[in-house]
C-alpha cells in the first residue's frame, strides 16, 4: 500500500471517527455529494432541510452566527437521504478547535503529496486522453495529435473560474486561425453546465461530468491550467493570479507555435 493510499485511510477514518459520533436521522442513510445532485436532478421538488447535528434546524442566522465564532470553516456538512419519506437531510456538524487543527493537518499533508504528483507528470508524455463534449462528440490524443491543446479545469460555482472567463475567451480568439484547441474541464453534469451557460460565456469546448480527466492530472483547486504540446507533453500551469495565467498561457502557446 502506498503512503498517499495509507494518508487518505487514516483520514477518512479520522474524519468518520469525528463526525459520526450520533446516529444518522431516523430512516437516513449517508450519501455523498454526487448523489445528491442526482437525487435533485432527477425531483427536483424533492424536500431538502437543514438541520444542527442536535436535531434543531439550522437557518441562515444561525449558520451564520456559528461561523461568525471561529475564523476558520468550523462546520462540516453531511448528506443523508430519508429513504422513507424520499427527503433530504443536510446535517451541520459544528467541529472543535482540537477537529479543525487536525483536519487543517490531514489536508495540509495531502495537498503536498498531490503537488508532487503533478511535479512527477509536469513534463512528461500524456499517455491517453478521452474528452466527451457537451455535443457527445469525443476528443482523444489521436484526433488532437499534430495541435497545442489548453486544458482548463474549473466548476460552474467557482467566482475565480468565472472571472477569468474573458481573458480565456480572449485567448481563444487570438488563436482561433491557429492548430490550438480549447478545453474547459468540470465535474459538473451537463445540464448544469447547460444552465449556467445561458448567463455566461465561455467559448472553450466544454467537457462536463469529467471527474476521471480531473483525477488523471491531480487537480486539487480551481482554476487549474495544462498545455499538452503537439507531441503529447504536458506543463502544468500553476500560478492562479488570472492576469499571470492569461499572460503565461499565451506566451507558452507562442512558443509551443
Amino acid at each position: 500500500m502506498s503512503y498517499k493510499h495509507t494518508l487518505v485511510i487514516l483520514f477518512s477514518l479520522f474524519m468518520a471517527n469525528v463526525y459520526s459520533q450520533q446516529n444518522a436521522p431516523d430512516n437516513c442513510i449517508e450519501i455523498t455529494r454526487e448523489t445528491f445532485a442526482q437525487l435533485k436532478k432527477d425531483n427536483s421538488d424533492i424536500d431538502i432541510r437543514t438541520i444542527l447535528e442536535n436535531g434543531q434546524p439550522c437557518n441562515k442566522k444561525e449558520y451564520d452566527s456559528i461561523r461568525a465564532l471561529s475564523k476558520r470553516y468550523n462546520l462540516k456538512q453531511l448528506i443523508y437521504h430519508d429513504t422513507l419519506a424520499n427527503s433530504i437531510v443536510l446535517v451541520n456538524k459544528v467541529l472543535s478547535e482540537a477537529d479543525m487543527n487536525e483536519r487543517d493537518k490531514l489536508r495540509d499533508t495531502q495537498l503536498k503529496i498531490e503537488e508532487q504528483e503533478r511535479k512527477q507528470l509536469d513534463g512528461t508524455v500524456l499517455k491517453e486522453l478521452t474528452l466527451v463534449d457537451m455535443d457527445n462528440n469525443t476528443h482523444t490524443l489521436e484526433s488532437l495529435k499534430g495541435k497545442v491543446v489548453v486544458l482548463d479545469f474549473w466548476f460552474i460555482h467557482c467566482k475565480s473560474c468565472i472571472e477569468g472567463f474573458p481573458d480565456l475567451n480572449a485567448l481563444k480568439k487570438k488563436f482561433k486561425d491557429e492548430p490550438v484547441e480549447f478545453f474547459a474541464i468540470t465535474f459538473d453534469d451537463k445540464a448544469a453546465v447547460e444552465t449556467f451557460l445561458k448567463t455566461h460565456e465561455l467559448d472553450f469546448t466544454i467537457i462536463p461530468n469529467a471527474r476521471p480527466v480531473i483525477d488523471q492530472f491531480k487537480v486539487s483547486y480551481y482554476p487549474y491550467n495544462v498545455i499538452i504540446d503537439q507531441n503529447g507533453n504536458m506543463e502544468f500551469i500553476e500560478n492562479i493570479m488570472l492576469l499571470d495565467v492569461y499572460n503565461n498561457l499565451k506566451r507558452k502557446i507562442k512558443k509551443l507555435l
